[in-house]
Parts: structure tokens; sequence; C-alpha cells
């Protein structure tokens, strides 16, 4: 259990929802929200996790080499492959491959990650066949999704593929028990002693935005417990700590904004319920209504069982979460 603390309640619906699914899978979310752990659990808590979880950050390899190294080559198949190579997608066969930051590789790359969706199979560089593969792909990317689209960096026929999607809520919008939670089971993580963290120092850290994220809360928590020598982490630090933490936006790294509290299930459910009936079942006015798109929509009504359209709606144009498309 300690694995999922941290989580919003949404994201434990959607991970339970997208781990007995096979379906890929797009992870939305600023830098260090904590996207690939989320691929991980995913992968531990589906039917593949027997099999290999294999992760390449795509923006680590240089361009020319990151199809050969998805793909795989056959020998010969360009200048240096002298011998034949198995790429990653094929060596996940069975199993998950994580592919961070997929917004940041070239259009032609993306067109081959869709093929590979599509025909469940690849083709090495070099080669005339194509050999068949049950690899589950789960892609990131921290890039606001809208802009990706309208600039191309990012294909939409590989983004409507992905019918799986999340969006990992920042810390800084985050309930406070969850950060509450979070900050504890850290500090055992790097402690093993629930005692080392005072009071007043956990107030500080639970109302600090995080521009970082769960990234930023690690290294500063595994920095205080070094700055307290041995005894409980104080307030001043936190504080000390923060002060010397760079800004980005030329105000201070602290803030005691009133945290954000997440809607409970039962209400989302209920206003997912209400704007189908007044929409009277249409999917992409309900989503338009809601403010979210309409494969957000397809999940979360298969989250909460929403499976049928109102009685008052009998020609709408879908039938509830089990159909759909986007």
């Amino acid at each position: 259990m300690e694995a999922l603390v941290g989580l919003t309640s949404e994201t434990l619906r959607f991970l339970r929802v997208a781990a007995e699914l096979r379906e890929p899978v797009l992870l939305l979310g600023e830098t260090g929200v904590g996207k690939n752990h989320v691929a991980r659990l995913i992968h531990e808590r589906g039917s593949r996790r027997n099999g290999p979880f294999l992760t390449v950050n795509c923006t680590a390899l240089p361009e020319s080499l990151l199809e050969a190294e998805l793909l795989g080559h056959e020998r010969g198949a360009f200048t240096g492959a002298s011998a034949a190579r198995v790429g990653l997608i094929e060596a996940a066969d069975g199993g998950t491959l994580v592919l961070d930051e997929v917004g940041e590789i070239a259009p032609e790359v993306q067109v081959k990650l869709l093929q590979v969706l599509e025909d469940s199979a690849v083709r090495r560089l070099g080669s005339n066949d194509s050999r068949r593969i049950d690899a589950r792909l789960v892609v990131t990317t921290n890039q606001p999704m809208r802009e990706a689209l309208r600039t191309r960096a990012f294909r939409p026929d590989l983004y409507y593929r992905l019918a799986l999607r999340h969006e990992i809520p920042p810390l800084r919008d985050r309930p406070t028990e969850v950060i509450t939670g979070l900050i504890k089971s850290l500090t055992m993580e790097m402690s093993n002693e629930p005692q080392v963290l005072a009071a007043d120092a956990l107030d500080v850290l639970v109302r600090c935005p995080w521009p970082g994220n769960v990234r930023e809360l690690r290294s500063l928590l595994r920095r205080a417990l070094i700055t307290a020598g041995g005894g409980p982490v104080r307030a001043e630090h936190v504080t000390a700590l923060l002060d010397r933490e760079p800004s980005t936006d030329g105000e201070s790294h602290f803030s005691g904004r009133p945290r954000y509290s997440a809607p409970s299930a039962v209400d989302e459910a209920a206003a997912i319920r209400e704007a189908l009936h007044i929409e009277g079942g249409h999917r992409e006015r309900t989503a338009a209504r809601l403010g979210m798109s309409r494969s957000t929509l397809w999940v979360k009504m298969k989250m909460y069982g929403i499976d049928a359209l109102p009685a008052s709606a009998p020609d709408a144009p879908w039938r509830g979460a089990q159909g759909g498309g986007n």
C-alpha cells in the first residue's frame, strides 16, 4: 500500500481501470509528478506483471539512434550495424515499455510507434519481416497537450490511438491529506523513524507549492534530515532550505495559500450523471459541460460504473462506457 501513498483518488481509480485493460496508456503531467511511478504500478497490477518492465527516456538518446533502439535492426542495416540487435519494443514482449517524454521525439518516429500499436508487430530496421509482439506501451509527456497537438509536436493520430489517458495533478493541486500522507511515507522511507518530523515542519511542508513536485519534495526532505543532524526536523530546517531554493516566478518559494480539496467520488459520479441527463446522453456535449475530454469522460464512466443512458435519451449517439472510441 505504501506505493499508493500520495496519489489522488482520481489517479487511484484510473490505475485500477488501466491495470484491468490492455490498451496503451498516455500519462500527462508536470516534471516530477510521478508519471513513471504510476506506469510501474499499472504494470505490477496488470496481466503482464510477470513480464519485463523497461523504461527509456526519449530525450536521453540522439534522434539518429532512437529509432534503432526502439525497433531494433538487422546486421548491415546502417553504417556501424555489425550485428543484429533486438529493439526495446521487442525486448518488452510480454511486459511493459515506458517511453518517457515521447512528445520530444521526431514525428517520423511517432509514426513508427503508431504502426506498432496498430499492428501489434514490430519490423527491425533493415528487415522485410514483422515480428508479432504483446508489449504494452505507456508513454509520458510533460508538454501541455493542447499546444503540442496544435504545433504537431505530438501527432494527433498517435494521441487518439492512446485511448487511456490521465493527467497526474501537481502536488499543489492535491488534497492536504494526500500530501501529508506522502510526506510521512517519504520520511519513514528515508529515516525509519516516524518521530523525526516535527509538527511545525510538517505544516510548512504541506503548504509549500512544490514547483518541482514529488522529486523536489523528496530531495528537500533528504537534505532536511541531514541538516537536522539526527534530531527531529523542525520548521526552521525546512524554511532555511526553502529560502535557498531558486524561484522561477520571482516570488517566495513558500506559500500559505489554502489548498485545493478534490471532489469526492460520489459528488463526481453524480455530476456526470446529471450532465448526461441534461445533454440527453450526448458524449461530446456532456464532456464539454464537465470541462473534460471525451476520453476522460469515458474512463470516468467506466470507473464509476455509469454504463447506461438516461431513459429520456433513446436515440443518443452512444450507449455508455463499453463502446466508444474517441
